[in-house]
């Protein structure tokens, strides 16, 4: 034992060293981030390759966005019941057999049903990752862990890309078969199942959270002014970043004329700038309070999507694009951090579920009320409809949480206040 804690001071610095259950949640989260990248290369082309249409294509990826909504709030409200363990251990061990289940299947029906099931497994993650790890970490140290793991999820797990083309390119060329070929991509579909069950093994060894162990009598009421505060605003955010985010790629080559290996290299690039840039947000939250970082972060993405919006030249609209990505790549883990803060333990789930739902219907809304004024006037009115709502959005969060001499309470003290009430 004395050992294993003499080779993790060696390896890393005190600041960067976590409990057992949040090592494990980001041990997960890594294998994740491999597996989203690798889907998000190989899934559609693994479709097409079968023989199916671009619109059955874009019916199987939306289902899981759609039952990942209809089934966010009562995962939420079912994890803050359970306990965290059993959603997890659950979505560890479903996520590969309904991924082999794609991997081995041409059936149509079967394709959908797959999407249903696997979109209401992801959801456990989305709902059960943010309110774990907070539970395992002081307070003090919640943006630090949450930094990390967004980077494990969008920077480190961006090497599945390199990794499911490589998977590909091998099981082309033993099977002397064009990459594009249905079963040098089912090769690359079997990757993910790979590393979608070595990312759940650890999970059996996850320890239940102390306030599970309390029973429904030590719950709180929800209270729903507080919800509704902290869920409106996040409607126009997401709604707005909906509207701008999905459309980057189709603006830059219309309107400038990328071509697709300079666009794609350039998305790369910035995914990889925002990655990095995760982990300046916990000295962030450290200088200027978790609140004001997170608000702040949040507003400072407006003045970047009008630069790509209004920018004369192709190297300004790539700045302000650069800018809006980072910005939103620090201001996840702050923002996740300050929302957990605001409500009790027992009830972090639900609100992770919560913002889920509004996740999923702000990124439905917002693309569709994009789309609609790009047909009519173009990507600048629809690029600059979308910075009007995270405007909106940024200014009610500071309304409500931070103008004059209002303080933020977080839960904890709230809670104890009621207690010697």
């Amino acid at each position: 034992m004395e050992s294993d804690r003499t080779v993790a001071s060696m390896t890393l610095p005190a600041a960067y060293r976590f409990g057992r259950n949040a090592n494990i949640v980001l041990w997960y989260t890594l294998t994740k981030g491999v597996v989203l990248a690798i889907y998000g290369l190989i899934f559609n082309l693994y479709l097409y390759s079968a023989g199916y249409d671009r619109q059955f294509i874009g019916l199987v990826n939306a289902v899981p966005a759609i039952t990942s909504l209809l089934c966010s709030v009562p995962a939420g409200m079912l994890g803050d019941r359970l306990g965290y363990k059993p959603l997890l251990l659950l979505t560890g061990f479903a996520s590969p057999v309904a991924l082999l289940g794609f991997a081995l299947s041409h059936a149509a029906p079967l394709l959908l049903v797959l999407s249903v099931c696997y979109g209401a497994i992801t959801t456990f993650y989305w709902v059960c990752c943010v309110p774990l790890l907070a539970d395992s970490v002081p307070e003090g140290r919640r943006v630090l862990v949450f930094s990390i793991n967004s980077f494990l999820l969008y920077g480190a797990g961006s090497l599945g890309y390199l990794i499911g083309g490589q998977v590909v390119a091998a099981a082309a060329a033993a099977l002397h078969q064009s990459p594009h070929a249905t079963e040098p991509l089912r090769w690359g579909m079997l990757s993910l199942v790979a590393f979608s069950a070595l990312g759940a093994v650890p999970l059996l060894w996850l320890r239940d959270t102390r306030r599970v162990r309390h029973g429904a009598a030590a719950r709180p009421r929800y209270d729903l002014g507080l919800y509704a505060r902290l869920l409106g605003p996040d409607m126009l955010l997401t709604c707005g970043g909906g509207a701008v985010f999905g459309f980057v790629g189709l603006y830059l080559t219309l309107r400038f004329g990328m071509k697709p290996d300079g666009l794609g290299l350039f998305l790369t690039v910035s995914g990889v700038l925002g990655g990095i840039l995760i982990l300046l947000a916990p000295h962030l939250a450290r200088r200027l309070g978790t609140a004001r970082t997170a608000i702040g972060l949040q507003a400072a993405g407006v003045p970047a999507v009008l630069l790509l919006a209004l920018a004369p030249s192709q190297a300004l609209a790539m700045a302000g694009e650069a800018l809006r990505n980072a910005f939103r790549s620090m201001g996840d883990p702050v923002y996740s951090a300050f929302v957990v803060s605001q409500v009790p333990a027992e009830q972090r789930a639900t609100i992770s579920g919560l913002y889920a739902a509004t996740w999923s219907i702000g990124f439905s809304l917002g693309p569709a009320a994009s789309g609609v004024v790009q047909q009519q006037a173009g990507f600048t009115p629809a690029f600059l409809l979308g910075g009007a709502s995270m405007a909106l959005g940024s200014g009610m969060l500071w309304s409500l949480f931070l103008r004059g001499n209002h303080r933020i309470t977080p839960a904890v003290e709230r809670k104890a206040r009621q207690r010697t009430a």
